[in-house]
């Protein structure tokens, strides 16, 4: 949502998975899939004044949000210039969930 900010557009998906949480536990887990994408700096700029890589990286940050059992994510995500790509869905390095797993389709 454009005239929202990052922070406010991750708020969307932290709140509807934690609706029971204080506001201080939502805002930390807001700011940790933020800085999870790269985006730790940008968390107060409007989505309209994002460059679209970073709109996408707020868009996977919100997805996350929502602590999905499956995420789908095609080749367009790889392009969004994350700071772990392959880590994305949690991987060995901790990236976010470090018990998560991913796998890869391809398709010819």
């Amino acid at each position: 949502m454009l005239w929202l900010t990052a922070v406010q557009n991750v708020a969307l998906g932290v709140d509807r998975v934690y609706p029971h949480a204080i506001p201080a536990e939502r805002s930390n887990i807001v700011a940790y899939y933020l800085e999870r994408v790269g985006l730790a700096e940008a968390r107060d700029k409007k989505a309209s004044e994002l460059s679209n890589g970073m709109k996408q990286r707020v868009g996977i940050a919100r997805a996350f949000a929502l602590s999905p059992k499956l995420l789908p994510l095609d080749e367009a995500v790889w392009h969004a210039r994350l700071p772990h790509p392959l880590g994305v869905a949690g991987s060995a390095d901790g990236s976010l969930d470090p018990h998560a797993s991913h796998g890869h389709l391809c398709h010819p």
